[in-house]
């Protein structure tokens, strides 16, 4: 489709990064998991001993790897769907 401006074996570099990509975006996913649930925790446990400030802070850094975590999510959905990437196809 695309072979005369992006060149030949265009179609075949882009299935397999978006191989590499999957397989990356998956390991990224368990790691913000993990640390999602770790920050979840933490700040339960800063709230039960009376530490409402320092659980502010890290309320502010729970939200942020939540939104990352959310645009993951989001690219791993809209790979799988190759909706973005139909310019693949050969």
């Amino acid at each position: 489709m695309l072979d005369g401006i992006l060149g030949r074996g265009f179609a075949s570099k882009c299935k397999s990064l978006i191989k590499l990509i999957k397989s990356r975006i998956e390991v990224i996913r368990r790691k913000k998991t993990a640390t999602l649930k770790f920050m979840k925790k933490d700040v339960a446990d800063l709230l039960a001993n009376g530490l409402d400030i320092n659980a502010y802070g890290r309320v502010e850094g729970y939200i942020a790897e939540l939104v990352l975590s959310s645009f993951y999510d989001f690219v791993a959905v809209a790979i799988s769907r190759r909706s973005m990437f139909h310019f693949c196809k050969n």
